[in-house]
């Protein structure tokens, strides 16, 4: 069942649905085929999440909706052709938190504003960020990590995927409060990060949930932290980062609908209501608990501000930590 999505810091999602009656236009849609844009290669993680939810959309709707991966330039290039499409409810995003949050602060130029080329329809779901380390290594706990950060600035390497990501700039929000610097390594995808951090090359690996879950259930990688507000079901003996020293802090990794600006109300409240018929599917529950992820509902109002606040927090994060992308 989708939860509320909760953050003492800048946001507070509950669950709702749009149940105003649609006007008389919208009563036939769809009566064709539905796009829902993935900017993330097909196979990975976004993608298996998109793909649980278009499937939810057939079974529970009856709907036909075919995923188009378009990934690239850290998710601009499929989100700006879904702002750029026909606003007829028949081209949607599986939008991304870097993409629709990051990426405007982060990038010089980008092909479309997220708070003004869109119209939110919902969110989807979210995923904790974990801190793990190798498990030959002597840290059992985030505080173990920093501590010795303190003694050695600079020489506690910690690494993530790709410049500019969730797992980076909530590494680097935390050195700051923390007030240590730590040795970022970034990497291209996620798999050469966990053999690195496994094998021990590098001290601290972030990465989403469903990604390190495994291994450190297999006992080859130890949690040391998770970054959502209360501990995972997943990881239930895990401290959060907030338990650890840095009271309300929290960061998560986030998936949402947005549809192109000047889509029809009525269009938008129906995607609503069928996005959230989809996530109150046990199908989707179960799927996205073993990926690590939470079925969230939202109105679009309430997605809508979720953007704004988060483009504000991470948009202050990247300035403050003076990351730039061409």
């Amino acid at each position: 069942m989708p939860t509320k999505l909760t953050r003492r810091q800048a946001l507070a999602l509950a669950l709702g649905a749009c149940s105003a009656p649609l006007p008389a236009f919208a009563a036939g849609y769809p009566d064709k085929p539905i796009r829902m844009m993935v900017a993330f290669p097909a196979g990975g993680g976004p993608d298996l999440l998109a793909r649980t939810l278009a499937e939810a959309l057939r079974t529970t709707k009856g709907w036909n909706v075919v995923i188009m991966n378009k990934p690239g330039a850290g998710g601009n290039l499929g989100t700006g052709e879904v702002a750029n499409a026909a606003p007829d409810g028949y081209t949607v995003l599986f939008g991304h938190v870097g993409a629709l949050a990051v990426n405007p602060t982060l990038f010089k130029q980008l092909p479309f504003d997220p708070l003004k080329d869109f119209a939110p329809v919902g969110m989807i779901a979210t995923s904790p960020l974990v801190a793990v380390t190798g498990a030959g290594k002597p840290y059992q706990s985030l505080r173990d990590v920093l501590a010795e950060a303190k003694k050695r600035p600079g020489e506690i390497s910690v690494g993530f995927s790709g410049s500019g990501t969730i797992s980076h700039l909530s590494m680097t929000q935390l050195a700051s409060l923390a007030g240590v610097k730590l040795s970022f390594v970034p990497y291209k995808g996620a798999s050469q990060g966990i053999v690195d951090v496994v094998a021990g090359n590098v001290d601290v690996y972030v990465s989403s949930m469903g990604s390190l879950v495994q291994h450190v259930r297999g006992g080859k990688a130890r949690a040391l932290a998770i970054t959502s507000a209360a501990r995972s079901p997943e990881l239930p003996e895990v401290a959060t980062v907030a338990e650890q020293g840095f009271p309300g802090f929290e960061a998560a990794t986030w998936f949402g609908m947005v549809a192109p600006k000047g889509t029809p109300a009525a269009v938008v409240a129906e995607l609503n209501a069928a996005l959230q018929a989809a996530l109150n599917s046990p199908a989707v529950a179960e799927k996205y608990r073993t990926d690590g992820s939470v079925p969230v509902a939202s109105t679009p109002d309430e997605f809508g501000r979720l953007l704004r606040s988060e483009t504000t927090r991470w948009g202050k994060v990247v300035r403050d930590a003076g990351v730039e992308l061409q």
